[in-house]
């Protein structure tokens, strides 16, 4: 069974590499488990910040990419600004 690895590009630009990897039968699986874990890290920081940006880059065992998935929420809070006026 292949291994996979899950790297985390942060809003900062900053990247954080896996390297314990997970051991998955494909890319598909690769690739559907980095969606999960991104809506997992949604839930978790996106509330958080008014403006939140992660990506989870996939990389096979030979450090090939397979993949990305990304998002990016930014909130708007039109109380505040009506306050501010």
């Amino acid at each position: 069974m292949p291994m996979y690895f899950f790297d985390v590009l942060e809003r900062d630009g900053t990247m954080t590499h896996d390297v314990i990897g997970v051991k998955l039968d494909s890319p598909h699986q690769a690739l559907d488990a980095a969606s999960r874990t991104l809506m997992s890290v949604l839930q978790d920081e996106a509330m958080r910040h008014p403006k939140f940006k992660v990506q989870i880059v996939v990389r096979d065992d030979a450090g090939n990419e397979i993949g990305r998935r990304d998002a990016f929420v930014r909130h708007s809070d039109q109380t505040r600004k009506s306050q501010a006026d």
